[in-house]
């Protein structure tokens, strides 16, 4: 009769921990899935002089594409357009499919679509990629490589002559897509609105 008891008990505890643990992963569970996704990066660049009037690159980085075709893309960033001059996107180094034929696969590197002038009005940078084909164009995992194939694009930039030395402006991702066909039946994409893709922001150090 005891060790009925102790061990009707010790099922009792077990299973309380087990609801508990099960309630904490489902609260938790967007915190879960957002540490060990995917993240897309604006890389800092050197500190500049207030006086230098050069190109300023920054990188659009991602860490990882999963085993699927993205067709499209998109980003927006926001930035001071009092300080900065927005020059427009340049090419990456991420490859999407190409004008494959035979056994033979091709890969290209896009430029991604954006407007300067109303960038520089608004200080709002949207860009974007869009196969039109739905998957002819996509990127693939195999257009993909950390540290080799990893720039989605390059954001470049002028300082303008109202910067002071010893200011920082930030460079901040206020969304980004990598969207999948399939997202509307198995939400596939990446996104930074659904935490499905992380963003780390940028700085421009004035020296």
């Amino acid at each position: 009769m005891f060790l009925s008891n102790k061990k009707n008990r010790i099922i009792c505890i077990v299973s309380v921990i087990i609801v508990i643990i099960a309630c904490v992963l489902f609260l938790f569970r967007w915190e879960i899935e957002e540490l060990f996704a995917p993240s897309v990066t604006l890389i800092s660049p050197e500190p500049i002089e207030a006086s230098d009037r050069t190109e300023i690159v920054i990188d659009v980085k991602l860490s990882d594409l999963p085993e699927r075709m993205f067709p499209a893309g998109s980003i927006s960033v926001e930035f001071d357009k009092n300080k900065l001059e927005y020059l427009g996107a340049k090419q990456g180094t991420m490859m999407t499919l190409g004008d494959s034929t035979g056994e033979d696969k091709v890969y290209n590197i896009p430029i991604w679509k954006d407007n300067i002038n109303i960038a520089n009005e608004n200080g709002i940078i949207n860009a974007m990629y869009l196969d039109i084909t739905g998957g002819k164009y996509a990127y693939v995992k195999e257009g993909f490589s950390k540290e080799n194939k990893d720039v989605l694009l390059r954001l470049t930039f002028r300082l303008r002559d109202s910067v002071v030395s010893g200011e920082i402006y930030n460079i901040t991702i206020r969304d980004a897509v990598m969207a999948t066909v399939e997202n509307s039946i198995d939400n596939t994409s990446l996104a930074t609105s659904n935490r499905t893709l992380k963003a780390y922001h940028a700085k421009i150090v004035v020296r």
